[in-house]
C-alpha cells in the first residue's frame, strides 16, 4: 500500500521561516493513508534460547603478525632474509605457549610454506 510522503516545507517570504503549507481539500482527497491494521504474529519458544542456558566464558590469546613478504626487496637478498625472519617468528610464537589463534599478513605462498 502507497504511504503518503509529507508535503515540504515553505519558507515564509518575509521572515525566511519554515512552515507548513496549508492542506486544500484536493490535496487530503489525493493522499493514501494505511487504515489496515498489521495482524501481530505470536511465536512460541520450542526450545530454550541460548539465553536461558548458563554461558562460561574463557580466554582465547592470539597472535597477528604482518610478515613483510619481500617482494620489494633486493633480489640478493633473499626477500629480506625471510628464511630467518619467518624461523624468528617460529622461535617467539614457541616462547609465548603456542597462542591458540595465529594470523598472518603479507604472507606468500612461500613464507606460508615455511610456517
Amino acid at each position: 500500500m502507497p504511504v503518503a510522503e509529507p508535503a515540504p516545507l515553505e519558507l515564509e517570504p518575509e521572515t525566511g521561516a519554515a512552515v507548513e503549507p496549508e492542506n486544500s481539500d484536493e490535496d487530503a482527497a489525493e493522499t493514501p493513508v494505511a487504515t489496515d491494521p498489521v495482524p501481530e504474529e505470536s511465536v512460541e519458544p520450542t526450545e530454550p534460547s541460548v539465553e536461558d542456558e548458563a554461558v562460561e566464558y574463557g580466554a582465547v590469546r592470539f597472535v597477528s603478525q604482518n610478515i613483510l613478504h619481500g617482494v620489494g626487496c633486493a633480489l640478493d637478498s633473499d626477500s629480506c632474509a625471510v628464511t630467518e625472519r619467518v624461523s624468528l617468528f617460529m622461535d617467539q610464537l614457541a616462547a609465548a605457549g603456542c597462542p591458540e589463534l595465529v594470523s598472518v599478513q603479507e604472507a606468500n605462498e612461500r613464507i606460508v610454506g615455511l610456517i
